[in-house]
């Protein structure tokens, strides 16, 4: 009956519990293969299938976890688990060929410049009043687009180092924020959460991801009532007034970043749940001596609500 199912549902302990790769970032030479191992947990789940996708498969294709590269440049792959939606990354690389394999090199390229609209004689073709084909140019700033439901921002057109903010999140339960995503044969680094971004998900219960983000917008986690657990990574130096408020059943927070400063927390916990801030940036050791440093700045009169630092 209704009842038997629900508790089945509930407690279930094989159900898929978390994803993981063997390797977060990976270098290949154009023509090299290398496999990624996914790792579902529990080791016993009784669904572990796993989807693979490659953020540019101009640049590397992967299937069922073998990575190829094609052409030179950077890519970033996405497993994804059947059950819970749970995403891992992997950064990848391509880089040109050793000089050993040069004579493979040249054919390599020349077949891949013909299948990517190049003329005969191995030369680029472009389109006309457009800039080099084959290495496009970033979009302007302020420029956005939508990729699996979340909305991203041009904030740097650095064709360098092109980067973007997520200025809306997706309505769904477990949220993974990419180091980078990939739009129109550009990747670019997510290095913002914007301001409200989150605000009034009532979907989301977890985010973690994100090992780019420099900085988190006011209120950006604002009012997500099924909001439970967040990971702040390592690069974040700023988390901006009210990031929390009105989320209720967030009361813990896990910081993984040691980049924090006085100004960088200033209100961040006003009108938030937060009772706890677990420090998780490197060793035991080097942990306790950054949660001394945070208890500084994580007091009331600073961040705007008294919480224990551990």
């Amino acid at each position: 009956d209704v009842t038997t199912l629900y508790a089945h549902y509930i407690y279930n302990p094989k159900a898929v519990k978390g994803l993981s790769l063997d390797r977060v970032s990976a270098k290949l030479e154009v023509g090299q293969q290398l496999t990624i191992k996914a790792t579902i947990r529990p080791s016993d789940a009784e669904n572990p299938a796993v989807s693979w996708r490659s953020g540019n498969d101009r640049i590397v294709s992967v299937k069922d976890g073998v990575l190829k590269g094609l052409k030179e440049g950077k890519a970033t792959i996405l497993a994804r688990s059947a059950e819970g939606s749970y995403v891992a990354y992997c950064e990848v690389e391509v880089v040109a060929k050793s000089t050993e394999g040069s004579e493979n090199k040249e054919w390599s390229e020349e077949t891949s410049n013909m299948k990517n609209g190049g003329n005969d004689d191995g030369s680029e073709s472009t389109v006309p009043g457009s800039k080099d084909a084959q290495n496009p140019a970033p979009a302007k700033v302020g420029t956005t687009f939508t990729i699996d439901g979340v909305k991203y921002k041009v904030t740097s057109a650095k064709a360098s180092d092109p980067e973007v903010s997520l200025v809306k999140g997706a309505a769904k339960a477990k949220i993974s924020i990419p180091p980078t995503v990939e739009q129109d044969d550009i990747t670019y680094k997510v290095t913002a959460i914007d301001s409200k971004a989150f605000y009034q998900n009532k979907k989301v219960t977890r985010v973690t991801g994100g090992s780019n983000v420099r900085t988190i917008g006011k209120q950006a986690f604002s009012k997500c009532p099924k909001l439970r657990s967040l990971t702040i990574e390592k690069n974040v130096t700023k988390i901006s007034s009210k990031c929390f408020s009105g989320s209720r059943k967030l009361t813990a927070l896990t910081l993984k970043t040691s980049k924090l400063g006085k100004a960088g927390v200033k209100g961040s916990l006003s009108g938030s749940s937060v009772k706890t801030v677990f420090v998780k940036s490197g060793n035991k050791t080097q942990n306790k001596k950054l949660a001394r440093s945070y208890k500084k700045i994580f007091t009331k009169g600073n961040c705007g609500r008294k919480v224990r630092v551990r």
